[in-house]
């Protein structure tokens, strides 16, 4: 009992340790600069969600590293941080002459990425000038074409108002006398309809008692054809009656 209450105690009384305070050097430089190149986070406007998730990534797989003691605290503002430290400083340097020579090869491998990351971060500032200027551009133009398409309309409409006004009382009567004679005109056509009409019923009117007529004329002769076979069987039965008794004496 007496020895579980010692180590009790003693865990009790030990303190986390804390972590040791991150120092960048050379190598990690190195790796931090061959992480950006591959993620590329300058791709993106600064500022924006897209960048800063691009440096969280770097952080990410900087802590991947086997044997590279990047601390477990690392996070996209530190990596951020460390390299536009490195970029300024290379900016400061770029104007220079050239470096003497003895430079070791770490130094140079260094300088090498950040030459190759401040150009392509040049090119991608130079596109987003361009795509700025090109907004702008078309602004430029749609704002021109409104206010051409606003003129346009009003001289349009200024030169209707002074044709309104310009009407004289003799075109005002010209147009007045042009209405009077299309309506002359209409109803000129419209008794013109209703003549044609009646003529077309008269005409439908005597087609029809022609055709009476002719069926009246058809059944009058059958009629005397029907009574002609009457008559004709008549006459031979009276024939036949005659002749039997002619027979028969």
């Amino acid at each position: 009992m007496s020895e579980n209450k010692t180590n009790e105690n003693n865990t009790v009384g030990i303190k986390p340790q804390k972590e040791k305070k991150f120092r960048w050097k050379s190598k990690h430089d190195i790796s931090l600069l061959i992480e950006v190149i591959s993620t590329e986070p300058y791709r993106w406007r600064h500022g924006s969600r897209e960048r800063g998730e691009a440096f969280r990534r770097v952080a990410e797989n900087l802590k991947l590293i086997p044997n590279s003691a990047f601390p477990i605290s690392l996070n996209q503002r530190g990596v951020r941080t460390r390299f536009f430290e490195l970029l300024d400083s290379f900016k400061r340097q770029e104007g220079t002459e050239a470096r003497a020579t003895g430079i070791d090869a770490e130094f140079d491998e260094k300088t090498q990425l950040l030459m190759d990351i401040h150009n392509r971060m040049k090119d991608f500032e130079l596109g987003f000038v361009q795509e700025i200027e090109k907004k702008q551009e078309q602004q430029e133009k749609e704002k021109a074409t409104t206010e051409e398409m606003r003129r346009k309309a009003s001289v349009l409409l200024g030169e209707t108002s002074q044709r309104k006004e310009l009407v004289t009382p003799s075109k005002k009567r010209k147009s007045t006398e042009f209405v009077e004679y299309l309506k002359q005109k209409e109803e000129g056509n419209r008794l013109n309809t209703a003549r044609q009409l009646n003529n077309r019923e008269e005409e439908l009117k005597l087609e029809k008692q022609k055709l009476d007529l002719q069926q009246g004329m058809q059944n009058q002769m059958l009629e005397q054809l029907r009574m002609q076979q009457q008559s004709q069987v008549a006459m031979f039965n009276l024939f036949q009656t005659f002749s039997d008794k002619f027979k028969s004496q």
